[in-house]
């Protein structure tokens, strides 16, 4: 922003009130903005936290009472056994306890057929025939009419032949294994107990036949063991199960075993800690300790990343609309800059030659007698004058055409020592004048160039001009034309005040003048160099500086042998 200041105003310096003002104009709306949108974004999802959190509960809470009085009514329609399969397979709880079930082996009457089946089976697993034992068993517990025939121990014979004969086998058969599974999860069978039924799941395990009863089966044998006949409470409250709680359903019907694979999403046991990004508040007065948390999902976030590329957007259409305003304003600052300076530099350039002009011409008109030697004397002081006052004239005109952008040039064929001629003649004037060593020299079979004459000799007429003003007697100024790799070079050399690196960026700058003290001396008005450069670019050439402070200056125009477009 600061170089564009200074671009369009010089030096800067009159540019800096401007500048803090449109920095406070940006930074002052800018800052109210984010702060308003902070605040209404933290406002507006700290509500939406809070409602989401709220809604988060109450649906916990509710699917928690939800379970408990489902398996209430489970409990109420079926049998214990029945009701703990279907408490676990709609999982409303990892495992429950109830007042039939688990349960051990029960004594009963044994079944005659299946301990006759049972007895030839282990007659022939006595002889070592086990393709024999293993035919036995598949067609004598075919019928599904032994599933609740019983031994002395309580054990159902089915199930037990119909492991012995896996067993035998080492691997599942098409027939026995979804057999035996379907006997083991049939919890319509009064006949097999928990212990039995527990004992036949993990044996089918190594056999390659899972059951997903097994865990719920251990858990509340595990339970069983370790309460000692504690009953749970209606709180929900650790079993000294490592992960497991457990709660009593209102009804009293059924002990819950629970863990966080069952319990509702978002609840957080007592002694853990949430997530760092979520957000918490207490559950319900049946879960002492427990704590509900609710973490914000993407789509929250991708919604306060919109809300931040609002802002963003706002912010840089307010700094967009500030600086173009701001370019708009030093435009316009620097075309009243431009338009003051020329009226300055007009009124105070013409006024010399033509105060001086004006005195020399009433002393020629009141001298009483003629005096040949004075008035020729006269005559070549106005004749100077007059040459002075038409070279301003024509950079005026040149900058008025090049501000216009309607500067027409005549390209035409012209060797360069035709230019450095007319550039020598056209500056004779100074350049011969006591005390200002001029020399000349230019290269042999130079090629001719296609350009304007007129334009290229103003531009040494003025690099001319700026060696004579910023050198002081002696002067050393020297008029160069030579070839090089990219067309013709002309250079002019003085003995003058040399310029700095700031002063060499800004050289070309209309109406920069490097030293204003010998400009007020000598004249000019800050517009050589830029004409220069002006008709330089025009020819598809370039200018180049050599010049240190106390060292003079050397400039060299290079003009390109091909036409220009």
């Amino acid at each position: 922003m600061i170089r564009l200041f200074r671009r369009g105003l010089g030096s800067g310096h009159g540019a800096w009130p401007l500048l803090v003002l449109l920095v406070l104009a940006l930074a002052v709306p800018s800052a109210a903005v984010l702060w308003f949108m902070n605040a209404a974004i933290r406002e507006n999802l700290a509500e939406a936290q809070r409602e989401q959190l709220s809604l988060v509960r109450d649906s916990a809470i509710r699917d928690f009472e939800k379970r408990l009085a489902r398996m209430d009514e489970i409990a109420r329609t079926y049998p214990a056994p029945e009701a703990f399969h279907k408490a676990v397979e709609e999982r409303l709880a990892a495992s429950a306890v109830l007042a039939g079930y688990p349960a051990p082996l029960r004594m009963t009457e044994p079944s005659s057929a299946a301990l006759g089946k049972e007895a030839r089976i282990r007659a022939l697993l006595r002889n070592g025939d086990k393709p024999a034992v293993i035919r036995a068993v598949t067609e004598s517990f075919a019928d599904r009419s032994l599933d609740r025939a019983t031994d002395s121990t309580g054990r159902v014979i089915a199930a037990s032949a119909d492991l012995l004969a896996l067993q035998l086998l080492g691997k599942p058969d098409i027939v026995i294994a979804p057999r035996l599974k379907a006997r083991v999860l049939d919890y319509t069978n009064p006949a097999m107990g928990s212990d039995q039924r527990r004992f036949l799941m993990r044996e089918m395990a190594p056999l390659g036949i899972e059951s997903e009863m097994l865990a719920a089966e251990d858990l509340a044998a595990r339970w069983i063991e370790g309460s000692r006949g504690k009953l749970a409470g209606d709180l929900l409250a650790p079993t000294g199960i490592d992960g497991v709680w457990q709660v009593r359903t209102p009804e009293g019907r059924m002990t819950a075993l629970l863990t966080l694979a069952v319990l509702p999403a978002g609840l957080i046991p007592p002694g853990a800690a949430p997530d760092s990004n979520a957000i918490v508040t207490d559950a319900s007065p049946r879960m002492p300790a427990w704590r509900i948390a609710w973490k914000r999902p993407a789509a929250a976030r991708g919604e306060s990343a919109f809300y931040v590329w609002t802002a963003v957007l706002a912010i840089t259409s307010i700094a967009a609309l500030v600086l173009l305003t701001g370019w708009l304003i030093l435009r316009q600052m620097k075309i009243a800059r431009l338009k003051n300076d020329l009226v300055a530099t007009v009124t105070h350039e013409l006024r010399t030659p033509v105060a001086s002009t004006r005195l020399l011409v009433d002393t020629l008109l009141d001298a009483k007698q003629d005096d040949p030697v004075r008035t020729r004397e006269y005559l070549e002081l106005i004749a100077r004058e007059n040459n002075r006052l038409s070279r301003l004239i024509d950079n005026f005109l040149a900058f008025s055409r090049m501000e216009r952008n309607r500067t027409s040039f005549d390209f035409r064929a012209v060797t360069p020592d035709e230019i450095v001629r007319g550039a020598e003649e056209a500056s004779a004037d100074r350049l011969r004048a006591e005390g200002c060593d001029f020399r000349i020299r230019i290269g042999e079979g130079l090629p001719p160039l296609h350009a304007d004459p007129d334009a290229l000799v103003t531009v040494l007429v003025n690099l001319l001009d700026n060696a004579y003003k910023y050198s002081d007697a002696p002067r050393r100024i020297e008029l160069e034309a030579f070839r090089d790799s990219a067309g013709v070079v002309f250079a002019v050399k003085d003995n003058g005040i040399g310029m700095s690196d700031v002063e060499r960026k800004r050289v070309f700058e209309r109406f920069y003048q490097a030293d204003q003290r010998l400009t007020r001396r000598a004249g000019g008005c800050g517009l050589g160099l830029s004409i220069v450069d002006f008709i330089v670019r025009a020819h598809r050439g370039r200018v180049a500086i050599e010049s240190a402070p106390g060292q003079g200056s050397r400039f060299s125009v290079s003009i390109p042998l091909e036409r220009p477009v």
